[in-house]
């Protein structure tokens, strides 16, 4: 919660300089980061408050797993948690993608590509998410309409359902079966330490370990080899790029899209 409330206050101040366009994007990046007052470490924070964001949503849906919390009466808990992980982990993608770079282009290729391998609706979804055949400046607005409006309000409702669902089980439970503590002065005090001690964490990686915005997209350039998916793409990208041609009976990258 607390990162995810990072992520909106960071990301309106940037939005207020940002230009959603294929010709301006990249330059209003560059504008923000360099010329702005402390944009550097906003652009910064948002950026690693995302990273982390993904990271603290993997955690806590392998610990889910492990406490078997996908078991009733837990249930719909268990389907909070992954919806908020995968809402979490394509925000930060379509973030990635505002930048506009070349980075950014060739991931939203790939990525596109990728997602054009589901059964049934695999063409349409591709279609959707470049906004026509190709990476364009369409795909660059779905992006931004996804990262600052869809995106947000979806997590915004799925976080409140988690919410809700955890009161509701606490309320359902003695005292006998959870061990509880005061809201005021243990719950807050716990809270707002874990919350300081966050905000140092993302600020102090943000001034020392700054990721700048790459060059600027261009779509004759060819491929960079090099360039590999956000880390927490990674594991995906590389068993898409082990599967073998045919898998009983259909196309190796179409079934291992089809199975995760």
């Amino acid at each position: 919660l607390f990162l995810f409330l990072v992520q909106v206050a960071s990301g309106v101040l940037l939005l207020m300089h940002f230009h959603p366009s294929a010709s301006d994007a990249h330059q209003s990046v560059l504008v923000i980061s360099g010329a702005l007052p402390f944009g550097s470490l906003f652009r910064g924070v948002h950026q690693w408050a995302s990273d982390l964001l993904v990271l603290s949503l993997l955690i806590h849906v392998f610990v889910m797993l492990l406490r078997r919390s996908f078991r009733a009466p837990s249930e719909l808990l268990w389907v909070a948690g992954l919806l908020t992980l995968g809402i979490g982990g394509a925000a930060a993608f379509t973030g990635s993608l505002l930048v506009w770079s070349q980075w950014s282009y060739e991931q939203a290729r790939v990525a596109s590509a990728i997602m054009g391998k589901v059964p049934l609706v695999g063409p349409w979804v591709h279609r959707f998410l470049l906004g026509g055949d190709a990476v364009s400046a369409a795909t660059l607005n779905r992006a931004y309409g996804f990262h600052a409006g869809i995106l947000p309000a979806a997590m915004t409702v799925v976080v409140l359902f988690h919410v809700v669902l955890m009161r509701r089980r606490s309320s359902t439970e003695t005292s006998a079966e959870v061990r509880t503590i005061p809201l005021y002065p243990d719950f807050i005090v716990r809270q707002l330490t874990v919350w300081v001690g966050g905000l140092l964490l993302v600020v102090t990686l943000a001034i020392f370990w700054h990721r700048g915005p790459g060059i600027a997209a261009d779509p004759a350039a060819a491929a960079d080899v090099g360039t590999g998916p956000p880390w927490y793409l990674a594991s995906l990208h590389q068993i898409v790029r082990w599967a073998p041609a045919d898998i009983l009976g259909m196309e190796g990258t179409r079934f291992v899209v089809a199975t995760v």
